[in-house]
Order: structure tokens, then C-alpha cells, then sequence
């Protein structure tokens, strides 16, 4: 018995060994992403994005944002945002799209209907810095095997003249089957 939990442990301690992160190429995520992509157009799904910024002369990085989108096929689709900078933990303001009509709860006000307007406000510029793809391996999720996608893009953000560094970390995971998970 004790062989059986030795031999046990020591399997245990050699998957965790072989199953570390490796960073990926480009080609090699896009066409992952562009497999479990392919679902999105019969299938309903989640994207989930978190935001970070760094500060130019302060560099801590402090969370900034979650962005969720839901998308139910045909035409609708939801989308909220929790601004964790300011602490929230709740979403401070919810959109749902059905078809050309846009509905909008803000904070401390009731559902109502938007039009969709134009930009017309400062564009801000952006400069890639660097952007990372790792291949996070696979990870036991509710009796399924996933795999784990992580792109990290790391870019200097200037606006009205006031330059900030950002990373956008967006976190995939996919199934046996090839489809992207919730």
C-alpha cells in the first residue's frame, strides 16, 4: 500500500513537472484561436477581458476593469463592465443588444433605450510594446480536460498628451472538442 501511494505521488509530482506553461508563437495561437472561433457562429459563448494599468511614474499595476460579453445567436447580445479600479464588484453599467436596438442600465438609473451614435471624441494613440502567447497546458474543469490560452499585450497608451502602459491579458480556454469555454 505504501508503494501504491508512493508510486501515486511521484506520478502526481511528474505531471505537475511536464505540464508548466511554454511560450507559443503567434501562428500557432491564431490558428487555436481560429479552431475554437469557428463554434462562435452556431454558438452561444462568454469573452471575459481584464484590464491593467501601470502608471508612467508610479508602475504598480493596479486593475482597472472587467469587460463580459455574452453573445446568443441570432443577433442579441450582452455586455457589462465592473470598474475594479474603483473597487466595484458589481457591474456599473450593462448594455444588451437586440438586433439595431441598444438598452442601457447605468448606475442609479432604470433600463432605457439608446441610440447608437457615432465616435466623435479623441481618438487615443497606442504603441504595441510586446505581446506575449503562452500555452498554459491542460486543466481538469467539471470532469472535461481544458486547455489554457493566455495572450498578454503589453502597450503605452497616450491620451491628450498624458502616457500610460497597459496590458491587456485575454485568457482561453478550450475544450476536447476544440471549443471555447465559459
Amino acid at each position: 500500500m505504501k508503494k501504491l501511494i508512493c508510486f501515486l505521488i511521484v506520478l502526481i509530482g511528474c505531471n505537475a513537472i511536464f505540464a508548466q506553461e511554454r511560450v507559443i508563437d503567434e501562428a500557432t495561437y491564431n490558428v487555436q484561436m481560429r479552431k475554437a472561433g469557428e463554434y462562435r457562429l452556431k454558438e452561444n459563448y462568454r469573452v471575459k477581458r481584464v484590464t491593467d494599468l501601470c502608471e508612467k511614474d508610479n508602475c504598480i499595476w493596479k486593475p482597472m476593469s472587467l469587460d463580459v460579453m455574452e453573445y446568443d445567436h441570432p443577433g442579441k447580445r450582452r455586455s457589462y463592465m465592473v470598474d475594479t479600479g474603483r473597487g466595484e464588484t458589481k457591474p456599473s453599467t450593462e448594455w444588451i443588444f437586440i438586433d439595431d436596438k441598444i438598452y442601457v442600465k447605468r448606475p442609479n438609473m432604470d433600463w432605457r433605450i439608446e441610440e447608437q451614435k457615432a465616435w466623435s471624441g479623441i481618438s487615443p494613440t497606442s504603441q504595441t510594446i510586446k505581446i506575449e502567447y503562452i500555452d498554459l497546458g491542460t486543466e481538469s474543469k467539471m470532469l472535461d480536460e481544458m486547455r489554457i490560452l493566455l495572450r498578454t499585450a503589453h502597450f503605452r497608451l497616450t491620451l491628450n498628451g498624458v502616457e500610460s502602459e497597459n496590458i491587456q491579458t485575454i485568457k482561453s480556454w478550450i475544450d476536447r472538442t476544440g471549443r471555447f469555454c465559459p
